[in-house]
């Protein structure tokens, strides 16, 4: 091997500098913020994956966290991906940056926008989505 390759690879074979696909998505920034929303350690968000039956490694966490640039950043599977969703109660459509909003479950926010919103498949009108609100509003401020 001639001098400039040698300086290019490690001992074992492999290239010093790797190139990975780019796709440029906010998942490793979205994941953070989560995480950082519930105010949790990467440790602790491990531990509490792994009571829920969900094994990562502390460093698979930080890889996922990782930038895109860095040599350390890993993509998370399906699986993983559904988990942490589910951990963090955002979307994926938030984490893949489809949505700038992470609150998946935010009742009020779903009916005081003017998207459509269906019951038992029946359009509701914006007057009776202001009902319902209010009467959530009313529920939640009541609760003992």
């Amino acid at each position: 091997m001639h001098t400039a390759q040698a300086k290019a690879f490690y001992s074992s074979g492999f290239p010093k500098e790797m190139q990975r696909g780019k796709y440029n998505l906010p998942l490793n920034e979205r994941l953070k913020a989560a995480r950082n929303a519930k105010e949790l350690s990467a440790a602790q968000v491990v531990a509490k994956l792994k009571k829920k039956g969900v094994s990562i490694g502390h460093s698979t966490l930080q890889g996922y966290e990782a930038a895109e640039t860095s040599i350390n950043h890993r993509y998370p599977s399906l699986p993983i991906l559904l988990a942490l969703s589910e951990f963090y109660g955002c979307s994926l459509d938030y984490l893949f940056g489809y949505t700038q909003t992470a609150d998946r479950y935010d009742i009020k926010k779903m009916l005081d926008k003017n998207k459509k919103l269906l019951w038992d498949g029946k359009k509701l009108k914006k007057k009776h989505r202001k009902e319902i609100s209010a009467e959530i509003d009313y529920i939640v401020a009541n609760q003992v």
